[in-house]
């Protein structure tokens, strides 16, 4: 899904809800990196400004680590739910 142009993202559900999926090794999952190389600051700071044109146009953003999508941990899954309820 491509937002005015502007960020692209990975999934949008129900025309307001956008869900990124963030690769543990490319986002510095904080689990795994407690160091960060320029790539993963750079991937950290350019989601940080995703989720705030995402807010700015109207969009609920949510994101899932890839370590939780290899545990089953759907979690977001429901959070999204009850947000929609």
């Amino acid at each position: 899904f491509i937002l005015h142009g502007k960020a692209q993202y990975d999934f949008l559900i129900n025309d307001n809800i956008i869900l990124e999926v963030l690769g543990d090794y490319w986002h510095g999952n904080p689990e795994f990196y407690e160091v960060l190389n320029d790539r993963q600051k750079y991937k950290q700071a350019r989601d940080i400004e995703k989720k705030k044109i995402a807010n700015e146009n109207g969009y609920v953003y949510y994101y899932i680590w890839e370590n939780d999508i290899k545990n089953n941990n759907w979690r977001i899954l429901d959070e999204i739910s009850n947000d929609r309820n």
